[in-house]
């Protein structure tokens, strides 16, 4: 059992040292200006689009 949470400790290691780094890329790409970064933004849409023309009451 004591081998098993070795293991589950590496790995969690591993994945903090990879989520470090890609922070520390995307601040480097912010801070050289570049417009790629490595976080995507989501764009919502309005759920109720609005007509073209104004409806005749």
């Amino acid at each position: 059992m004591n081998k098993v949470w070795k293991v589950v400790a590496l790995v969690g290691n591993v994945s903090e040292i990879l989520i470090a780094t890609t922070m520390v890329a995307d601040l480097f790409n912010k801070i050289r200006g570049s417009r790629k970064a490595t976080s995507t933004t989501i764009v919502v849409e309005d759920p109720t689009p609005q007509p073209e023309q104004p409806m005749a009451a």
